[in-house]
């Protein structure tokens, strides 16, 4: 938005966005019942005490406001984000509207999801990026498949005194959000907005879009030649826009034997029962040819099912590929191992005989 931060003491010492007009920039959103609404603002508070002396007002009416039109608003915190719920926005009542702002230091290709204390396991405070998408931590967990299967865009730090989750960022939109942004911050232009840009069921980030500076500058790696960086703002919504997306899902080590068993022994299982079928009706089997039918079967089917199953089901199976290797080389190493250990057999008698020659028997009866 257009929304400038303003002198907060007649001497211009601090400059904060001033609530009044920020509010009204949040009732004319509201009226477009968009998805859910967050503020790229540092609102915790300074040494214990509030930024503003009209913070405690604009928090209620924000409480206010998400309670009677039911949408979710978010404002941001850093300051305190390492804090309990007291401390977030200076009251614990005000604690459910607190989103982290914090980035995993020197790392742009993640996001902070969430930060738990570890002397309060279970009290999280979410991310902006995460509050917005409706992320909770641990997604996986109390899943029937959770000994199979995993997040693989979520995975856990140590973060100071707290545990944090992180999730990948797709900075594919980043230039096309921060051109597309709707530089305003009057709700007369929010409310005359044409319908492709008004914000209904859609996520809204309130920010500054504009040439970032200090500690709300981050360089995104390719956005462009100059390296240019691009404000924190952009950074939220591309993390809201990954996790938006449908998770990933990786196997786990229990679900990656799981998975390699049942192949290995679909393909033994053909083959044994072609093997019994034609013993039963007493049919000769070319077992060779059987394999490399069934085999050839298994390599396609395996190829297909790998390529398309991130696709349908998320599911991250790279091992397929190590699957058709070894159904390929299976057979020409069998051979070869079958031909190995013929030629050690027959250099082992050899050497054998050559070390201890056998004796001559003796000759027949002498008259």
């Amino acid at each position: 938005s257009d929304l400038k931060p303003a002198p907060l003491d007649p001497a211009g010492n601090r400059m904060v966005t001033p609530r009044a007009p920020l509010f009204a920039l949040l009732q004319a959103i509201v009226k477009q019942k968009p998805g859910a609404i967050g503020v790229d603002i540092d609102f915790s508070p300074i040494d214990g005490h509030f930024v503003t002396p009209a913070d405690p007002d604009f928090f209620q009416h924000c409480l206010d406001l998400e309670k009677s039109s039911g949408v979710p608003i978010f404002l941001g915190v850093f300051r305190t984000h390492y804090g309990a719920p007291k401390d977030w926005l200076g009251d614990e009542k005000f604690g459910p509207l607190a989103a982290t702002l914090g980035m995993p230091k020197g790392d742009v290709t993640h996001a902070r999801a969430w930060l738990e204390q570890t002397g309060a396991p279970g009290v999280y405070l979410p991310s902006l990026s995460a509050a917005l998408a409706g992320f909770s931590p641990n997604a996986m967990r109390g899943s029937w498949l959770s000994w199979a299967v995993e997040s693989a865009r979520e995975h856990k730090v140590n973060d100071k005194k707290n545990i944090a989750g992180e999730n990948l960022i797709d900075y594919g939109k980043a230039t096309a959000l921060q051109e597309d942004a709707i530089k305003t911050a009057k709700p007369e232009v929010i409310d005359a907005l044409p319908d492709k840009f008004r914000f209904t069921k859609k996520v809204v980030i309130i920010g500054d879009v504009e040439k970032p500076s200090g500690g709300d500058a981050f360089v995104i790696p390719g956005r462009n030649e100059n390296n240019e960086p691009a404000p924190g703002v952009v950074v939220h919504a591309c993390a809201v826009e990954s996790l938006l997306a449908p998770p990933l899902v990786e196997l786990t080590t229990a679900g990656h034997v799981l998975l390699d068993v049942l192949l290995s022994l679909a393909v033994l299982g053909c083959i044994t029962g072609a093997c019994l079928y034609a013993v039963h009706a007493r049919h000769e089997v070319n077992l060779n040819l059987l394999y490399a039918l069934l085999n050839g079967t298994a390599i396609v089917v395996i190829f297909i099912f790998g390529m398309e199953v991130v696709k349908s089901t998320r599911v991250v199976w790279d091992d397929f590929l190590l699957v058709i290797i070894a159904l390929l080389l299976h057979r020409p190493c069998e051979h070869a191992a079958h031909a190995a250990g013929h030629a050690l057999k027959h250099f082992g008698k050899a050497a054998w005989d050559a070390i201890f020659p056998a004796k001559s028997k003796p000759g027949g009866k002498h008259g």
